[in-house]
């Protein structure tokens, strides 16, 4: 679903910090808007592919954020 969405719903029910919990992750736009707004998120999917290509999309924001 569409990225507008899901930061609009992050913003009005969540605080910078909160904890986002997504059942259904697929893809992964939750987590990606979710870790935008500085919310903390935890997303389940039982589809490998669904795993993969979230892990695949999250990366480059994820590796914004780690120290080396």
């Amino acid at each position: 679903f569409s990225e507008k969405l899901a930061q609009d719903h992050i913003i009005s029910w969540s605080n910078e910090g909160d904890l986002v919990y997504d059942c259904f992750s697929g893809s992964g736009t939750t987590a990606k808007m979710a870790h935008l707004q500085k919310r903390n998120w935890i997303g389940s999917e039982i589809s490998k592919e669904y795993c993969e290509l979230s892990e695949k999309r999250l990366a480059p924001y994820l590796a914004q954020t780690q120290l080396f």
